[in-house]
């Protein structure tokens, strides 16, 4: 298994979609309708879909209490609805809330997975992984010098170790690679501390596709995006809504035109 970055958004949002459509959430209400504390200091006209869609800012592990008080104290970085910018990992927190406070039966993001969708699906993957499948997580490593090397050889400019090194230019690798500190493993992070593998993402998605998670309805729905605006992270134009960013998706090196 390897952890599976900014794909866990994704899954995530599939935990939501499912929560609106059994009515326990909705897209276009308030977030403080289901989490009352979220209201302070400005954020009291935040939509769920505004969270989803990373038009609010804040900045933050296994405490979620805590993590609950330090985001509803934050104060948002801009006018919520006004701008919008890519913040993965309050991202996580944030949906990981607003799932505890609308499930009936207050799960968080890692719990519901697994009793809704890995444990029925027999799907191999977690957010919040437990202690006894550690030993079955990749490593990440930072690239040798041979591993450069030798991709020279090929061609350097359009090597997958270029791509994966200079995509964003900003995010640098660096030889302590904190994502492989055990302890991270065990955060409900649902932005990206996800663990699997290629096929558990293609299973989930596949039973999203199928509408055996969500209805048809649900599914055309999500197919639309809400925002389409230039990302103040990213400084590049990125679709968003729902908790999905959408095609296309220039900075991941897909062609335009690429239909959601």
């Amino acid at each position: 298994m390897s952890i599976t970055f900014s794909t866990t958004e994704a899954v995530a949002a599939v935990c939501v979609a499912m929560l609106v459509e059994r009515g326990r959430l909705r897209y276009d209400e308030l977030v403080s309708t289901y989490w009352p504390g979220f209201a302070k200091h400005g954020k009291g006209n935040i939509t769920v879909q505004m969270a989803l869609s990373h038009e609010i800012t804040e900045e933050i592990a296994a405490d979620h209490n805590k993590i609950r008080e330090i985001l509803e104290n934050e104060r948002p970085k801009w006018e919520p609805g006004r701008r919008n910018g890519y913040h993965p990992y309050t991202f996580g927190w944030i949906v990981d809330q607003i799932i505890r406070h609308a499930d009936e039966k207050h799960r968080g993001i890692g719990q519901f997975l697994r009793e809704e969708i890995a444990e029925p699906y027999e799907i191999d993957y977690h957010i919040g992984l437990p202690m006894e499948e550690e030993h079955r997580v990749a490593r990440i490593t930072v690239p040798t010098m041979w591993d450069r090397m030798s991709e020279v050889l090929h061609d350097w400019r359009d090597t997958p170790l270029s791509r994966a090194v200079n995509n964003p230019s900003w995010l640098q690798a660096v030889a302590q690679c904190t994502v492989n500190n055990p302890e991270y493993h065990r955060l409900e992070q649902a932005a990206a501390l996800g663990i699997g593998n290629a096929r558990s993402l293609a299973t989930i998605f596949n039973l999203v596709t199928t509408q055996k998670l969500l209805s048809e309805e649900m599914l055309n729905r999500l197919q639309h995006h809400y925002n389409n605006d230039t990302d103040v992270i990213f400084d590049d134009t990125i679709a968003k809504g729902h908790g999905f960013l959408y095609l296309p998706l220039h900075r991941a090196g897909i062609s335009p035109g690429t239909k959601p």
